[in-house]
């Protein structure tokens, strides 16, 4: 596993990436506070709306709930939890797994 500074940086980079409020309508995900929607806000027990604060410890708990932190790299991860944020995590670890040949 990465160090937990390494992890933080990702987190960082999701953020910095995702922005603050984001309410587009051509977005089918609907409203966002730095990435966090309603559904995944309920799904890992993050305020709505939350803060910068509440938004990184969702992620955290996330990559961690879904072990996603265990990735040994940190540029792997960084695509693996940007793609968890945007798609889902189930999709992002399905998405790895066929990337290195372990799940059909």
């Amino acid at each position: 596993m990465l160090p937990e500074s390494d992890i933080q940086q990702v987190i960082t980079n999701i953020l910095k990436r995702e922005g603050g409020n984001v309410d587009d309508p051509l977005d089918n995900g609907g409203e966002t506070h730095f990435g966090v929607t309603i559904p995944f806000a309920g799904q890992w027990q993050i305020p709505w709306p939350p803060t910068l604060a509440d938004a990184r410890d969702g992620y955290r708990r996330m990559l961690a709930g879904t072990r996603i932190d265990q990735i040994p790299d940190a540029a792997t991860l960084d695509l693996v939890a940007d793609s968890a944020v945007n798609h889902g995590a189930s999709r992002a670890i399905k998405w790895l797994q066929l990337a290195v040949a372990t799940k059909d």
